[in-house]
Order: C-alpha cells, then sequence, then structure tokens
C-alpha cells in the first residue's frame, strides 16, 4: 500500500514543494516552479484511473488547459526566436544559451505562411489558363490543350487535392477500395443546465 500512496502522493509533494515560493518571488522563478509543478501533475494524471463521473467536468478543464500552454509555448518560442535570430544577422544558425540548467543550444526557425482569398487565387489561375504557354500539353508532346483541359491541369498542379468522401460516394466511388478507415474516439463535454 505505502508503494501505491507514494506513486500518488510523491508527485503531488513535488508539485507543492515547486510552488512553495518566496513572498519576493521574480517572474522567471515563478514560471520555473509552475512549469515543474504542472509537469509532475500532469505526469500523475496520466498514471492514474478516474471514474467517468468524475472525469467528464475535468477532460474539458485539461483540454483548456493544454490549449492555455500550448498557446504560451508557441509565444514564448516564437519571441525567443526573434530575438535569436535578431543576435545571428537573421541567420538560423545555433546559438548557446547558458540557462539555469546549464548551456543549451537553441536554433532559431523561422516559416513564412500565406492568408489568401481562394476565390480570387481561383479566378487568377482561370486567367492563366487562357495563356498560350500554359496551356502545353505536359507530356512533352508540344500541342496545345483546350481551355478546359488546360484548367484541369493547372488546378491540378497548383492545388492540392484532398478527397470528398461523400461526393465520391455521390459519384458512384466506392471510398472503401481507396483508403482505409480509422476510427478515434473524442467526446464533446457541456455542463447540463438545470431548470
Amino acid at each position: 500500500m505505502a508503494n501505491q500512496q507514494d506513486f500518488i502522493l510523491k508527485p503531488i509533494a513535488n508539485a507543492a514543494a515547486a510552488l512553495n515560493l518566496a513572498n519576493d518571488a521574480t517572474q522567471n522563478e515563478i514560471a520555473a516552479a509552475a512549469t515543474t509543478a504542472i509537469t509532475e501533475l500532469t505526469n500523475l494524471l496520466d498514471r492514474i484511473e478516474v471514474s467517468d463521473p468524475t472525469v467528464i467536468p475535468l477532460i474539458p478543464e485539461w483540454k483548456e488547459a493544454s490549449t492555455a500552454l500550448r498557446n504560451i509555448a508557441s509565444s514564448q518560442g516564437s519571441e525567443l526566436s526573434r530575438r535569436l535570430m535578431e543576435s545571428t544577422n537573421g541567420k538560423s544558425k545555433p546559438v548557446i544559451v547558458d540557462t539555469d540548467q546549464g548551456p543549451t543550444v537553441c536554433t532559431p526557425r523561422v516559416s513564412v505562411t500565406r492568408e489568401f482569398d481562394r476565390d480570387e487565387v481561383i479566378r487568377a489561375v482561370e486567367r492563366a489558363t487562357a495563356v498560350q504557354e500554359n496551356r502545353i500539353n505536359p507530356d512533352g508532346s508540344g500541342e496545345l490543350l483546350d481551355y478546359d483541359t488546360a484548367k484541369v491541369v493547372l488546378f491540378k498542379k497548383v492545388f492540392r487535392m484532398e478527397p470528398r468522401w461523400t461526393d465520391l460516394k455521390k459519384i458512384g466511388v466506392d471510398p472503401n477500395e481507396y483508403s482505409e478507415r480509422k476510427t478515434n474516439y473524442t467526446v464533446q463535454i457541456e455542463r447540463a443546465n438545470t431548470l
């Protein structure tokens, strides 16, 4: 029984110890302590069995906490990467940073995403179909494709095509011949209203 108690109580004691901060704790100390406590407690939650009536109200809170932690990590990581990129003159190269846990190698990365108006891009591709060079058959024959065929070829070339399984069924294509179904269970939990 002592093993079971240690299994549960040790992470709780570790989390409590981490949060035993002085009144004048710095923001860095608070962040490190909170992270240690969160890590200890999430590891514990991952190892214990919880009854359905208890877990139902906890799942939304876990999801909210997970989203908040993901946003914090993303925001802090983005700011750190920006500062490191400034220190390396915009180069994505490793930087050694002295941390509380010793020297750590950090390699900043930058990625660029695009926000776009899908309808405008579709119209631009349709206009590009009228240009003769864009209608040359890609099979290397040198012949010009008719407008509609060239448009289909260009759309396949410039847009990612993903199957829509319901629409495939509607045109008589059996999705089971081309895919394997995998089941993933999720639950949506909302508080019930009382009358």
